[in-house]
């Protein structure tokens, strides 16, 4: 290998997780073996990166002290891992280069550096043109077992929070309508506060994003002043979790009917993924 025009060697795999073997069997076994492997590649004038195939927590000093110049994936709770990046780093980020963390195909096949959450659920869970969005919520108010659309005319009630589903549309369209009826006979607010369930893994109570979310009907700003504000008190990270929000419906959902209800009016939002 020595004068070879190698960027990185990977060594490691799906044995070297501790999903795979204890953290006692791969000190006995694993271990000893792929330290002299590191160093027989320094040796050459290569560089290494040692790879686990999922947990990785349990056995992080473990790896470091192999000596590799770069570890990875260090896959976190929500796509399926067990690593928490902030704790990590606190316990080997001097020690070695830490490469992941994070859906690398989505982020450079799908991503752009854009500040805002896509829609994820339009031309699936309802209609992504904007004119067909607005006349399928129309008809979950004016339909049959609906509400009827809010009575702008009406005395303004005084509303400081209120429960909504977050079934797809196609079975709770109506339930949603009730819901926001109440919302559009009420004064309206300036920022609201959405809590949505999270339905994957989370290591903490719930998860801030400070991303705005687009949809067919425009952008909902996020009150990034108080998720930050907010964020600062709090005794864990709140992004810790943040890829949660990703492909998540629950606050997606009522951002819609959000932007719905109020038309051109200016709002922001505050959005939660609760833990379930």
């Amino acid at each position: 290998m020595k004068g070879a025009n190698y960027d990185l060697l990977e060594l490691g795999g799906g044995d070297a997780s501790t999903t795979v073997i204890s953290p006692d069997i791969f000190n006995e076994f694993v271990a000893p073996c792929d330290a002299e492997l590191i160093e027989a590649a320094h040796q050459a004038g290569q560089r290494v990166v040692y790879h686990t195939c999922g947990g990785m927590m349990p056995i992080l000093e473990d790896i470091a002290a192999m000596k590799p110049d770069a570890m990875e994936t260090f896959t976190p709770p929500a796509m399926g891992g067990d690593v928490h990046l902030k704790e990590a780093k606190r316990r080997i980020g001097d020690k070695v280069c830490m490469i992941g963390g994070l859906d690398q195909f989505h982020y450079f096949t799908g991503c752009t550096p854009a500040e805002t959450r896509k829609a994820v659920f339009a031309g699936k869970g309802y209609e992504a043109n904007p004119e067909m969005l607005k006349a399928q919520l129309t008809g979950y108010f004016t339909q049959q077992g609906g509400p009827g659309l809010p009575d702008e005319g009406a005395d303004k009630k005084v509303l400081k929070g209120f429960v909504a589903p977050h079934i797809d549309f196609t079975r709770g369209g109506t339930c949603y309508a009730h819901a926001y009826k109440a919302l559009g006979e009420s004064n309206y607010a300036d920022v609201f506060c959405i809590l949505g369930t999270c339905h994957t893994p989370m290591q903490n109570p719930f998860a801030f994003t400070l991303k705005s979310f687009e949809t067919p009907l425009g952008i909902a700003e996020v009150a990034k002043d108080i998720v930050e504000d907010c964020a600062e008190r709090l005794p864990f990270d709140p992004f810790h979790d943040e890829f949660s929000h990703r492909t998540e419906h629950a606050i997606e959902f009522q951002v819609i009917f959000l932007q719905y209800l109020l038309g051109e009016r200016e709002f922001t939002n505050l959005s939660e993924e609760l833990s379930s």
